[in-house]
């Protein structure tokens, strides 16, 4: 059963403002262990009491950032040319400081001195090929190959790069406010504010029928059988989150606190949540915070594990062990959250803004900004060896959500378009654009379509 959860991001016209402020800031932060006790740096219960965020000093330069003897005495991303530091070009890359030859069909960019090519949109390098030997020679439109290179639609017609028709309506909920929706094997969830209630619609499509009343619902989250909710009470203001075992069932309160809820989860069986929160400092600077908590083994209270500053474009994921988050301390660093431990430390670091979307067995995944595209990475959990470049995509997106579904990373991103890459890397492609429905708040995939819900409340679906 999968379970999806998406946050509230600003709006892209301020987020290519502050990835474009990011670029130019330079050098790495080194990793570094930091024990959270609990209740340090993490909103209190009581609200006469606020904590004191980490701020994330003391770091050294981080070994494995340390460039090239090309890049020897030059700031990142400029390299040594004609006995001074040049900005790395496709005019100038490599160790001649020669141009990128033009390959058909590519975009390319100068990456730590080598030239790397990827495939330009609808465009494939297929018949065992690369983007660097003869470019991209094949148009991604056909019926054999859709949207990647060897994708038969087995008869149907190529829309967009997608087989199948395009996507079709399935129901209308309006008045759903800014609400944020979840979905699992069969059916979408998700809280109706003019209703006082949580609904649920078939997948396949239909009329909304009821699942609870009595609140200001958000947030709605099925885990392990039972679904789970925020619920908001005004003034003073009080969130909850409340869970009812299935469909007509008692609803129970689970916990209450006086921060509004991000995201709802478990790990091993337990329940955890994010809580949300601001401060301001003697300048009048407000900064935004975020605590997660975990609820006890007996569910009688919640244990405050791990908290941070908020990038922009937070996000957070967990396995069984751990949680990953992305922190600003200088530079955007993505963070790994030992849960046994309760310690927090640096995995990977970058100048530039970066964005966690998913982790599986042996990896965590993430989205980071680069000129004009964004780059799908992976690293180990760890944080040992170097981050791999999954693929790239022109179309600068941010995860909202992200799952994998036979070995390929669906990523969500809150407005412009659903993408997918495979697990070890290759062709980035567009499932669909979103401007073709309308601007989207929630998503979901399973071994047939993906879904998703625009601002209307309009439910759409269309074949991955």
């Amino acid at each position: 059963m999968s379970r999806w959860t998406d946050l509230t991001r600003s709006s892209t016209a301020r987020r290519l403002g502050v990835a474009c402020l990011l670029i130019v800031a330079s050098g790495c932060p080194q990793p570094r262990d930091e024990p959270v006790p609990d209740g340090a740096g993490l909103p209190p219960v009581n609200p006469g009491d606020r904590p004191a965020p980490d701020d994330g000093g003391g770091q050294e330069p981080d070994p494995r950032t340390v460039a090239p003897d090309a890049f020897a005495g030059c700031p990142m991303d400029m390299r040594m040319c004609g006995g001074g530091c040049m900005p790395e070009t496709v005019e100038r890359c490599g160790p001649d400081c020669s141009p990128c030859p033009a390959r058909p069909n590519t975009e390319v960019a100068c990456q730590q001195g080598a030239c790397v090519y990827t495939c330009s949109p609808s465009f494939g390098a297929c018949g065992g090929t690369t983007a660097a030997e003869l470019g991209c020679m094949t148009e991604l439109v056909s019926s054999d190959d859709c949207g990647v290179c060897g994708r038969s639609c087995a008869g149907t017609a190529c829309n967009k790069g997608v087989c199948g028709p395009e996507p079709i309506e399935l129901s209308l909920s309006p008045n759903l406010g800014k609400s944020r929706y979840t979905f699992d094997g069969s059916y979408i969830y998700y809280g109706d504010r003019a209703k006082s209630a949580v609904m649920r619609v078939a997948k396949t499509g239909g009329t909304p029928s009821l699942v609870a009343t009595g609140g200001n619902y958000d947030l709605v989250t099925p885990i392990g059988g039972a679904l789970f909710w925020q619920a908001t009470q005004a003034s003073p203001a009080v969130y909850f989150i409340l869970s009812v075992a299935s469909v007509g069932a008692p609803v129970r309160q689970v916990a209450r606190g006086e921060y509004p809820i991000l995201q709802i989860g478990s790990i091993k069986q337990q329940l955890y949540w994010i809580e949300s929160y601001q401060l301001t400092d003697a300048s009048m600077v407000t900064r935004r915070f975020f605590a997660v908590r975990m609820q006890s083994g007996d569910g009688t209270e919640s244990v405050r594990v791990f908290s941070g500053e908020m990038t922009e474009q937070f996000n957070l994921v967990n396995d069984d062990e751990s949680f990953f988050w992305t922190n600003l301390a200088p530079n955007y660093e993505i963070r790994r959250g030992d849960l046994a431990t309760r310690k927090a430390v640096g995995i990977y670091s970058s100048p530039r803004v970066v964005s966690v979307a998913a982790v599986d067995d042996q990896y965590v995944y993430w989205v980071e900004w680069i000129p004009m595209a964004v780059e799908i990475k992976r690293m180990r959990k760890s944080g040992e060896g170097e981050a791999e470049v999954l693929g790239r995509s022109n179309l600068v997106i941010w995860p909202r959500s992200a799952v994998f579904v036979d070995d390929e990373l669906y990523i969500f991103s809150d407005n412009e378009a659903v993408l997918t890459v495979p697990r070890d890397g290759g062709h980035v492609r567009t499932v669909v654009e979103l401007n073709q429905t309308g601007w989207s708040v929630s998503y979901g995939v399973d071994q047939s379509h993906v879904y998703w819900i625009d601002a209307r409340g309009t439910f759409w679906r269309t074949p991955r």
